[in-house]
């Protein structure tokens, strides 16, 4: 059953005049629409404002669009539509009220659409979706190679180099904000307008101009996660996906760092009648432990954004701006869990799957390790010297979070997980936690104990401690 419409849409019409804001109440409920999706860039340019929204409902005057805008509007109307969804002329800009209620409703707006057109190369509204080319950016090569010598026969190949298909979405100006994330994993199909050529991608294909009756470039796209959510959505594949989607997002750029959750609510909206009811800041309640493992892949940075304004938790992937490797059930392996949730808590103002202003987690963990790190001529990936009162010296995997000044001073190892990783030996895992007061704590990093000596020395402490220095901690 189709959803409700966006609460405003704009009627493209027949001329320049025609174009005007319409309210959806106004429409039948069965109105087809073009979503846009576009890099808004630095400079200033024309959007619904309190002050032009009486304006707006009467024309939207065409001369003070952006390129881009008056691209998408011709592209609607070739096509056959009469309306087009554009977010900084459908959602009033300078109203806090509006832009939460509209962020909530983003889901909807792409998924529901007939079409999302996506302006793939543009850096702002100067660009617009279309470019000059040359044919031969755009044509393949004819190949002939022969199939047998008796009878002699030969065959017609078409080929391409892998960058002429692959790489214009992978690294083309929208791939790297983190709105447009979902912009193309939700709508049902996308036509990207890029530098080069034209590409076609929905839930059945992928097509280019160089391949018109499509092509498999062999790539883990957003929209193939997307439909394998919709070929086989159960909770074990859903919740396979949704740490490729996170960790997929992560790294992408805002302008506004709060946003982090709220660019990506859609999709975890999306998601939620397999993995919810309880969304906590990008993870969920169910399986909680498990998901707490994430770790961040790239790191070297001696500043991070995210450490300037609260954003989510230091349990969440959300507080960092850092590339992640998911805590999914392919890179864990096997495992079971040494540490139980005793309570968890976001708090929100309007959305579950949007902005949070605070939360915690209560874990009960039965094994507790204070200790120190020796980061000096440590490498991300490499073993670091770990110093724990009553063991030897242990040399463990470690992954800070953000920069490695967090890691100096005393700190807590707490082991969560204990199984086997996915190259099937046995290993522990666990959490970095700093302490921000009595009993309150803060993740910093996670560790990874395997296959040596120390793995034993670990498992064997973690078993004589169960239970006798068990103890609850707050991570905030």
């Amino acid at each position: 059953m189709k959803l409700k419409l966006p609460t405003r849409l704009i009627s493209v019409g027949t001329s320049d005049e025609d174009l005007k804001l319409i309210p959806s109440e106004l429409l039948p409920a069965d109105t087809q629409y073009i979503t846009l999706s576009h890099c808004w860039g630095k400079k200033i340019f024309t959007t619904l404002r309190r002050d032009n929204r009486t304006q707006f409902l009467n024309q939207i005057p065409t001369a003070a669009l952006t390129k881009t805008f008056k691209d998408a509007i011709y592209t609607t109307k070739k096509l056959g539509f009469k309306y087009l969804w554009i977010d900084s002329l459908c959602i009033i800009q300078d109203d806090e009220v509006d832009w939460q209620h509209e962020a909530a409703l983003m889901g909807h707006v792409y998924s529901n659409s007939t079409l999302n057109v996506a302006a793939a190369d543009a850096e702002d509204g100067d660009t617009g979706l279309f470019f000059e080319r040359t044919t031969t950016q755009m044509r393949a090569w004819r190949l002939s190679l022969p199939e047998s010598k008796n009878p002699p026969r030969t065959s017609i190949w078409n080929c391409a180099t892998r960058s002429m298909t692959r790489n214009m979405l992978d690294f083309c100006v929208l791939s790297g904000r983190a709105w447009t994330y979902q912009e193309r994993f939700l709508p049902p199909r996308t036509l990207h307008f890029g530098q080069f050529q034209t590409v076609w991608e929905c839930r059945t294909m992928k097509a280019h101009e160089i391949f018109p009756e499509s092509v498999d470039d062999g790539e883990k796209s957003i929209v193939s996660l997307s439909c394998d959510l919709l070929e086989n959505p159960d909770y074990h594949n859903v919740a396979a996906t949704w740490p490729l989607i996170f960790s997929g997002y992560c790294g992408r750029n805002l302008t506004f760092s709060r946003d982090k959750l709220v660019a990506i609510s859609g999709v975890a909206r999306a998601v939620a009648p397999w993995l919810g009811p309880r969304y906590l800041a990008g993870l969920w309640e169910k399986d909680l432990i498990a998901q707490l493992m994430w770790s961040v892949r790239i790191l070297g940075l001696t500043y991070d954004a995210s450490l300037e304004s609260y954003r989510a938790p230091s349990w969440s992937w959300a507080s960092t701006d850092n590339f992640l490797y998911p805590a999914d059930p392919v890179s864990l392996g096997t495992y079971t869990t040494l540490a139980t949730v005793v309570e968890a808590e976001t708090t929100f103002p309007l959305d579950q799957f949007g902005e949070v202003s605070g939360g915690f987690i209560r874990l009960l963990c039965p094994a507790i390790y204070q200790g120190s790190l020796d980061t000096k001529e440590w490498k991300h990936y490499d073993n670091c010297e770990v110093r724990i009162a009553g063991l030897e010296v242990l040399h463990w995997r470690i992954y800070p979070d953000r920069i490695l000044n967090e890691l100096e001073g005393s700190l807590l190892f707490v082991p969560i997980l204990d199984g086997f990783g996915n190259w099937g030996f046995p290993c522990i895992w666990g959490l970095i936690l700093k302490s921000v007061a009595h009993d309150e704590y803060r993740r910093v990093g996670a560790f990874e104990v395997t296959e040596d000596p120390d793995f034993e020395e670990l498992q064997a402490s973690i078993l004589a401690k169960e239970y006798q220095d068990s103890r609850i901690l707050r991570i905030i």
